[in-house]
């Protein structure tokens, strides 16, 4: 990576944390969606199993959002807190 400035090298840097920000919720429904996968191996019709599948992920979608509007209320609110902390 090659920066010709200090405003170059901030903005890079609010680019990819704006990025981090947006997969951080879409990592989280991957693996739920992914858990109710693994859990319909054992379905005999292959259809039933991904209606299951998406049905049971629609299930968890609103509490996995809740989850991380949660835990972004919690960062954004202690964030300075813990900077502070860790360099005093």
């Amino acid at each position: 990576m090659k920066y010709y400035g200090l405003q170059s090298q901030k903005t890079k840097n609010n680019v990819n944390s704006v990025l981090l920000l947006l997969m951080f919720p879409l990592v989280f429904y991957a693996l739920a969606w992914l858990f109710f996968l693994i859990m319909s191996f054992g379905v005999e019709n292959k259809e039933m199993g991904l209606a299951f599948v998406n049905r049971s992920f629609l299930s968890v979608v609103p509490w996995i959002s809740i989850g991380v509007a949660v835990w972004f209320a919690i960062a954004w609110f202690s964030h300075t807190a813990i900077i502070n902390n860790a360099t005093n």
